[in-house]
């Protein structure tokens, strides 16, 4: 039966998880003590001051200890999942302006020994709403890539444990005015590629509320905050509807002196 501190979060202070130990102590030669075992894991999975490394010693004592117990498949599946290789990508704001530095952020790496990012021009001289995330949307914009302004950047991760969570970072070549595919690439076949897009411009869109629920739309150079003639912005409905779903044009706008 659990105690009543069943909600404490830290192992060192759990009474609960000292009786678990001294179960497992008096009954440790007995194979049911696996169960005593997937017990302690299950409270240390929850624990805030148990690390990664602390995790995967103890599964690693269960299963050589009580590896025969029935249940201990639970561990066995927990190793699998703290040793999945994954990483989080932040690419932050898909539009920057033209020849800055920019720094990307990995935020965590899971059992991935490199990680390459691949920065790719697209033949396309108009803004894109295309979730490249997918197979579908790659597919729209494969045909636009200027294979040969690729720039790539492998990061590897050697003598890094196999659960350790870790993060880096990659800097970004300066680009000029475009719209560019971002590809990150494991040394994992089994993972698929993170794929976004990237619009690099000068221009920026300010809007200005008036009277009678009208909106004036002002183009400037993001970097010189000087007008620009002649500029055209579409307004679209998914700037109403929140949502990407419908990108229907409802007028384009030509911007005066």
């Amino acid at each position: 039966k659990r105690d009543a501190d069943d909600d404490c979060t830290e192992m060192s202070k759990s009474a609960c998880l000292q009786k678990i130990d001294s179960l497992i102590n008096v009954y440790q030669d007995l194979e049911v003590a696996g169960e005593l075992a997937i017990e302690h894991f299950n409270y240390m999975d929850k624990a805030t001051d148990a690390t990664a490394e602390e995790k995967m010693n103890y599964i690693n004592y269960a299963l050589s200890k009580w590896g025969k117990w029935k249940r201990m498949n639970i561990l066995r599946n927990a190793y699998s999942r703290l040793t999945l290789p994954s990483y989080l990508v932040d690419l932050g704001s898909c539009v920057q302006t033209p020849n800055v530095e920019r720094t990307v952020e990995i935020r965590q790496i899971t059992n991935v020994a490199a990680i390459t990012m691949t920065v790719t021009k697209l033949k396309t001289k108009e803004a894109l709403k295309i979730d490249v995330s997918n197979n579908d949307g790659y597919s729209k914009i494969a045909k636009m890539l200027m294979r040969e302004t690729g720039v790539s950047v492998t990061h590897r991760y050697i003598g890094i444990p196999n659960y350790k969570v870790s993060c880096d970072s990659m800097k970004m070549p300066k680009l000029d005015k475009g719209v560019y595919l971002v590809e990150f690439t494991t040394d994992n076949k089994d993972m698929r590629p993170e794929r976004m897009l990237l619009h690099v411009s000068d221009m920026y869109a300010l809007t200005e509320g008036l009277p009678d629920d009208n909106l004036r739309f002002v183009a400037v150079s993001a970097t010189t905050g000087q007008p620009i003639p002649g500029a055209k912005i579409k307004l679209t409905e998914d700037l109403w509807k929140n949502n990407n779903r419908n990108n229907k044009t409802l007028t384009t706008l030509v911007a005066d002196k």
